[in-house]
């Protein structure tokens, strides 16, 4: 069948049905190859059940997906420049090469959820869970995550570049080779990160780091914080 028809798709979904119930007017059910480079941008889909959706490719530009259930789906290479998906699950979702430039993840869930190589410049992540994502060489250029839950995250080779991540919790996070000049990093959890080959350290902004040594954590700042930051953290 032809790929489905962006308002009468949009409509069932924001009706409640998952997109595996889809169907088109003709009553005839969608393979996973119509639903790649869907065009679906500038819709409502507040909410709406797209979970394991193939929607590898798809326009979602400005598109609202606040509170969406899109665990599981494959949005690789896909254009969500704008699009709202503040709150929404996107446990193990692939955002792999997308482009989400200025894109709203604000308090989503996003646990194990991989951006390999996307544009997340200017996005807001803030208070996100993103426990054990993948941001391997994404572009986070004065993106925000501040208070976002980052444990065990891979920002290896990432472009991290004038980003906010005060108060985030990095813990075992793992940004060797990841460029973070201009970074906020106050008040930011970094035990057990490996901040390995990382560039910018020196001109990164924190008026506290939190670390931990074997009695637990301790607050850097003052004297022992600029020598974290020059790289002499040992």
């Amino acid at each position: 069948m032809a790929p489905p028809e962006k308002d009468h798709l949009a409509a069932q979904l924001r009706a409640g049905a998952s997109w595996l119930a889809y169907r088109a007017a003709d009553g005839s059910a969608p393979t996973s190859a119509d639903f790649a480079q869907l065009d679906l941008s500038d819709v409502d889909l507040a909410g709406a059940l797209i979970g394991d959706a193939p929607l590898f490719g798809a326009n979602l530009d400005r598109t609202i997906l606040r509170g969406a259930d899109l665990a599981g789906a494959n949005l690789s290479e896909g254009s969500l420049m704008g699009a709202n998906l503040a709150e929404a699950r996107l446990i193990g979702t692939l955002f792999d090469e997308a482009r989400m430039q200025g894109a709203s993840l604000a308090h989503a869930d996003a646990v194990r959820a991989s951006f390999y190589e996307a544009d997340l410049q200017g996005a807001d992540l803030s208070g996100a869970s993103l426990i054990s994502a993948f941001f391997h060489g994404a572009q986070l250029r004065r993106a925000s995550l501040n208070g976002a839950d980052l444990r065990g995250a891979s920002f290896q080779q990432a472009s991290l570049e004038s980003a906010s991540l005060a108060g985030a919790n990095l813990e075992g996070a793992l940004l060797d080779g990841a460029n973070l000049d201009g970074a906020d990093l106050s008040g930011a959890r970094l035990a057990r990160a490996n901040l390995a080959g990382a560039l910018g350290l020196a001109t990164a902004h924190a008026l506290f780091l939190i670390d931990a040594e074997a009695e637990g954590e301790q607050r850097v700042e003052g004297a022992a914080l600029a020598a974290w930051l020059s790289g002499e953290q040992g």
